[in-house]
């Protein structure tokens, strides 16, 4: 399994750079949480519960999800929900990073975090 370093290390430049910027606002708003390659993908948690994840696609595109992401406020109509539960966008590049809207979409996730046990 590879490290979150060596995935993101792996993905073309474009998405690196939008990974690398995503990331940092993960780290940012998920204050206290973990990060681990789960799944497949690099992939948040906050005590201990799944939060989002990055996962880059064979088509060439970053998808930014959420375990929560049906439930999410979202005024932009970005987040493609699957049903209440999962959710996602997609980045196909730095400029498509809306640090305004992450934020938000991050800060209302870490809420619904429930502690594991």
């Amino acid at each position: 399994m590879p490290t979150v370093d060596e995935y993101l290390s792996g993905l073309p430049p474009a998405l690196a750079d939008a990974a690398a910027a995503i990331r940092a606002l993960c780290d940012r708003y998920l204050e206290g949480g973990s990060c681990a390659v789960i799944w497949g993908a690099p992939t948040w948690f906050v005590t201990g519960d799944p939060v989002c994840y990055l996962r880059a696609t064979e088509g060439g595109e970053l998808l930014f999800g959420f375990w929560n992401g049906g439930s999410l406020d979202d005024p932009s109509g970005r987040m493609k929900a699957h049903g209440s539960i999962m959710g996602h966008t997609v980045v196909s590049g730095p400029d498509e990073v809306d640090s305004d809207l992450f934020a938000a979409w991050l800060r209302e996730a870490r809420g619904m975090a429930r502690p594991l046990g």
